[in-house]
């Protein structure tokens, strides 16, 4: 989807998927970490349910991708390496996980 109509889209659609999860009652929801970057997104997650960061060290988290063929095809939100772009994304993405939590 990302390749073919762009990240804008892909937020759109994730978006108003996110809206209507929250309308119903009690829910889990596993999301990317970059659901926390659009404030309504954090809102609606929290309309019903707890928002949790399963926190990873970054060590870790490269050498769990490193070898995934999946991480490695993902299109990139800067048009960098997938572990370069994840360096640099970390840092200003951490603190708004670290923001919205609500335990974990």
């Amino acid at each position: 989807m990302v390749e073919s109509r762009g990240w804008d889209y892909f937020r759109t659609i994730r978006k108003k998927m996110i809206e209507e999860i929250s309308k119903g009652g009690q829910f889990s929801h596993c999301t990317g970490r970059g659901v926390v970057l659009d404030p309504d997104n954090v809102v609606n997650l929290s309309k019903n349910g707890l928002i949790l960061w399963l926190k990873q060290t970054e060590r870790c988290f490269k050498k769990d991708k490193s070898g995934s063929a999946t991480f490695a095809s993902r299109p990139t939100l800067t048009g960098k390496g997938t572990i370069e772009e994840l360096e640099e994304i970390m840092v200003f993405r951490i603190l708004i996980m670290k923001g919205c939590k609500d335990s974990g």
